[in-house]
């Protein structure tokens, strides 16, 4: 059974102001991105902005990740891997193997094309594909970093390839429900390449009212990860021009007991 997915509704939001960059133990290096901090250069990639600054590993953007809540990296799956799992989103979608996706849970979930418009092949840990697999370890190598800091029983992952054709989109919503904690960090790799700011399908994050501006509008580019605090940050779809695949995934521990 597929996990179910949140409906739409308001949160709030965390106040957050600094930023910094490093690698933790694992490899990964991570670009922390804050409300207050300029966007990167276009052509700033995970390891070139990464460079030449000494920070503690894993503990240090873990620390900060906790403070702060969202992060964004460029270029976290190397070309082949971001061109073979497109492949197999594109190829799935032709097969109609992607199902259009439902919001709400038990028996109130249902299809709302108005409210999310995507359609979705969930991953079965226990039945990777090769391309789903490289990404698989990837998360899981992250999981592990941030669990070892933030001691916060992250314990699993979960995963889907995600499409939305021309004028889709997703309404503004957060990804925990709010009788279940398991979804701690909610992430999106992107699967696009050549995509242009012209072509739309922004995610938008909502930033406090605090910050000097509203939102954050992060384009769907090829290899880039988002990573956010599922309970802290409301969020959206804008509709695109072109077809904009993506793996959506949650970093999960276990539910509080009622």
């Amino acid at each position: 059974m597929s996990p179910e997915e949140p409906v739409a509704q308001p949160v709030e939001h965390l106040t957050f102001n600094q930023g910094v960059s490093g690698s933790n133990p694992d490899g990964l290096t991570i670009i922390i991105s804050y409300l207050h901090l300029n966007p990167l250069p276009r052509n700033c990639s995970w390891e070139a902005c990464g460079r030449g600054l000494n920070l503690a590993g894993g503990a240090h953007v873990a620390a900060e990740l906790t403070r702060t809540g969202y992060v964004v990296v460029e270029q976290f799956l190397d070309d082949p891997a971001i061109a073979a799992l497109a492949s197999e989103c594109g190829n799935l979608h032709a097969r109609g193997a992607l199902q259009p996706a439902a919001i709400g849970r038990a028996g109130g979930k249902r299809l709302d094309a108005a409210v999310r418009g995507d359609s979705t092949r969930w991953f079965d840990p226990a039945a990777l594909s090769a391309p789903q697999e490289r990404y698989w370890s990837r998360m899981d190598a992250l999981r592990k970093a941030l669990n070892r800091e933030l001691l916060l029983g992250l314990e699993e992952l979960e995963a889907h390839f995600a499409l939305y054709p021309p004028g889709a989109a997703y309404a503004r919503h957060r990804d925990r429900f709010s009788d279940d904690d398991a979804r701690v960090l909610s992430t999106v790799v992107y699967l696009n390449s050549g995509w242009l700011e012209a072509d739309g399908g922004a995610l938008r994050l909502y930033l406090p009212a605090s910050a000097p501006v509203a939102h954050r509008d992060i384009f769907p580019v090829a290899g880039t990860l988002v990573l956010f605090l599922s309970a802290d940050f409301e969020h959206e779809v804008l509709p695109a021009r072109r077809d904009r695949l993506s793996i959506a995934g949650w970093i999960r521990r276990s539910a509080s007991a009622p």
